[in-house]
């Protein structure tokens, strides 16, 4: 305001300068002006009066709006987003806005006067006055970024943009921006961090990575360009100095040997989905998994990890299953097993479609000159290919091969790459054209003998893993325990037959005693006693009763000698001794215990061997005191046919039957009758029947 005073003053002063001017015109002048031109001249002086003012007022109206301008200005400096600082030419702090004030952490009268390098880090000191130099001696435009430090020794990173500029009094000045780029430092250093972790990360891990661009012709992949891998690809693949080459210029018939690949990195690098597979890349001798990753189009990223050793252990997992599996159904053969010849030809079929062995035989060591050991068992192979290779246990040629040794030793042996392999070359042809590459011989030993050996070949050249010689082991141990069971069952059952046939021979023999002795020399008897009776009867001689007693007692004693005899070997010689024997036996159940008992044959069932013939009578006679004592029955039916499976005889009665689950341990009869059974080659079948009672029946196979 005022300057605004100042210049209305002026104006005045200016009329009045005009006036005393025209006055002194009109003093100079010898001829005064007239009327009209001195008002005209007044006229034109008012006019001017009135421009001055209207100037003066817009010189008043430009006064307010610079000084508002100015203001502006001020704040604008003093609030900018920025620092700003003027330096003089000692360094020295000039001027200075409250966001530099800020930024530093002290009042502006503090920091007026002050070398801006006070406030400088330490290790920054050097960067500053290279900056402070440079900005000096180029005069140009200059930045840079140092760390500052606040009053309480906090750090802080800054950008530095300085120019040189004239100063007022001459000497030079520079103005400097300061702007606060902690945050952004802050954030490259964790960027810096995060790249460095990603590069540690990328470069040490143990599966091989791979960033590739993809080359299409026609929407079809044709191949792709290696942008970056890591060591674990390069030492996975074997492929070194790749990045920037294609994947058909380093393995050229990659498209032949792994056709999907190219068509899977194409797929991915189309569609982004990420995809995955696995395969066995013979150029490497190695299981691979590939994993690719989609990233920008056209781009992925294929992560390469060997599993070769989990595909391995997967190999010896499986093996060991399939192990088990054939130790599990070789255990259900031992149950199951009714003989010796069907115990081993079951374990050699089981090693071979279970155990996935090519070849498995038993064979036995024979106690010869020749040490022969005899084949009784075998799947896989033939007879005549066990004849040709004529093993023997005995320390020459044809008895190293792993059967001849582990019989000789008495321990495992296994003989591998039999093509090669000096112990193999007299069956060596033989074993390369059936395919085998290993064999191993588990000994059979019983009772610090050996029995013979278990022989499997396979077509794997590396042989037998220490777990699998384990559980073939205890295979052969399970295998030998079956074959002495047998053996000794068999024996027992050899002795039980014999027994029984003795049993039935003494049978016979006093039977035939009873009837042919005892029966005749009672039955003498008896005639003799009837005529010493006839004259004592004649004579009327008291005795003559004693003596008719005596007769009478002497008859019964040869029926029952007779029925005895009978009892004792109930079938009569000849075919027809069964049929006749069971009609008998019917006729004696009904007449001395009351039982309905009928004897079905519709057609004539003929049966020359006498033994079967008492061995089903037997059986049938059981079955008949079972239901009338346990089955409480009072009708029992016999029936003896001739089928197509073969001869039939069948009890049926109409008892309180069988219970429904029968008790662990059977009967001794009922044990019985299956021991009969089986003596003959017969099933014997006992069930409850569908209307009550109970079923026995016993099937004689053909021939």
């Amino acid at each position: 305001m005022p300057k605004t005073r100042t210049r209305d003053n002026a104006s005045e002063s200016l009329l009045t300068r005009a006036e005393k001017r025209l006055r002194a015109d009109e003093s100079k002048s010898h001829d005064p002006l007239s009327p009209g031109q001195a008002q005209q001249v007044l006229h034109d002086l008012q006019v001017h009066q009135i421009e001055l003012e209207m100037q003066n007022e817009e010189l008043r109206r430009t006064q307010v709006e610079l000084e508002a301008s100015r203001e502006r200005y001020f704040d604008l400096y003093d609030l900018a987003p920025v620092g700003y600082l003027t330096l003089n030419e000692k360094g020295l702090i000039a001027e200075v806005n409250l966001t530099a004030t800020k930024l530093l952490g002290v009042e502006r009268r503090a920091l007026l006067q002050q070398p801006l390098a006070r406030f400088i880090f330490s290790e920054d000191q050097g960067i500053y006055y290279k900056y402070r130099k440079a900005l000096l001696a180029i005069g140009l435009p200059q930045a840079c970024e140092l760390r500052l430090a606040k009053k309480d020794c906090a750090l802080f990173w800054v950008h530095l943009e300085a120019t040189v500029a004239q100063g007022a009094d001459g000497p030079p000045v520079c103005r400097m921006v300061m702007s606060d780029i902690t945050e952004r430092k802050q954030a490259e250093s964790m960027l810096r961090k995060s790249e460095q972790r990603y590069h540690s990360l990328f470069e040490n891990m143990m599966e091989g990575v791979a960033s590739c661009r993809m080359l299409f012709e026609d929407n079809q992949p044709r191949d792709c360009v290696y942008l970056a891998v890591n060591k674990a690809f390069e030492r996975l693949t074997g492929l070194t100095d790749v990045v920037g080459k294609t994947l058909m210029g380093l393995i050229p018939d990659v498209r032949e040997s792994h056709p999907e690949l190219l068509e899977i990195y194409g797929r991915v690098a189309l569609t982004g989905q990420p995809e995955r597979f696995e395969n066995y890349f013979e150029r490497l001798g190695a299981w691979l998994t590939v994993s690719v990753y989609g990233t920008e189009k056209g781009c992925f990223v294929a992560v390469f990890e060997n599993i070769t050793e989990r595909k391995n252990a997967e190999a010896v997992l499986r093996r060991a299953n399939r192990t088990m599996l054939m130790l599990k159904e070789c255990d259900e053969a031992l149950m199951r097993a009714k003989s010796e010849d069907d115990l081993l030809n079951a374990i050699c079929r089981i090693i071979v479609e279970t155990g996935g062995a090519l070849m498995a035989w038993v064979g036995f060591a024979e106690n010869d000159a020749a040490k022969t050991v005899r084949p009784v068992a075998q799947a896989g192979c033939d007879e005549e290919f066990l004849e040709r290779i004529q093993v023997t246990w005995a320390d020459v040629p044809r008895g190293q091969c792993s059967m001849g040794t582990a019989i000789r030793n008495c321990k495992v042996d296994q003989c591998l790459n039999l093509a090669v392999n000096s112990r193999s070359a007299p069956w060596r042809q033989i074993a390369i054209q059936l395919g085998h590459n290993s064999a191993i011989a588990l000994p059979l030993i019983w009772d610090s003998h050996c029995l013979g050996a278990l022989a499997i070949a396979s077509s794997k050249a590396e042989g037998f893993n220490q777990e699998e010689v384990e559980l073939l082991e205890r295979l052969a141990a399970d295998l030998t325990f079956g074959i002495i069971a047998l053996r000794t069952r068999a024996e027992r059952e050899q002795l039980q037959g014999e027994i029984l046939e003795i049993s039935e021979r003494e049978k016979e023999l006093i039977s035939q005693e009873l009837h042919d002795g005892l029966c005749q020399n009672l039955a003498g008897t008896a005639f003799l006693s009837n005529a010493l009776y006839s004259r004592l009867a004649a004579k009327k001689d008291r005795d003559g009763n004693a003596a008719k007693e005596i007769c009478d007692l002497l008859n019964v004693s040869v029926d029952e000698t007779r029925h005895l005899s009978h009892g004792l070997h109930p079938v009569g010689p000849g075919g027809e001794g069964l049929m006749n024997a069971l009609s008998q036996l019917a006729g004696t159940v009904r007449n001395l215990f009351h039982i309905h008992c009928t004897f079905r044959c519709p057609e004539p069932v003929i049966i020359d061997n006498g033994m079967v013939s008492t061995h089903l009578f037997r059986i049938t006679q059981e079955a008949l005191n079972n239901a009338r004592k346990h089955g409480e029955a009072d009708r029992v039916t016999i029936s003896l046919r001739n089928t197509l499976g073969g001869l039939v005889l069948k009890i049926r009665d109409n008892g309180i039957g069988i219970p429904v689950v029968l008790p662990t341990k059977p009967g001794m009869g009922l044990r019985i009758m299956n021991h009969r059974a089986t003596e003959i080659g017969a099933t014997l079948s006992v069930r409850r029947a569908i209307k009550g009672g109970t079923v026995v029946s016993c099937t004689l196979p053909c021939g």
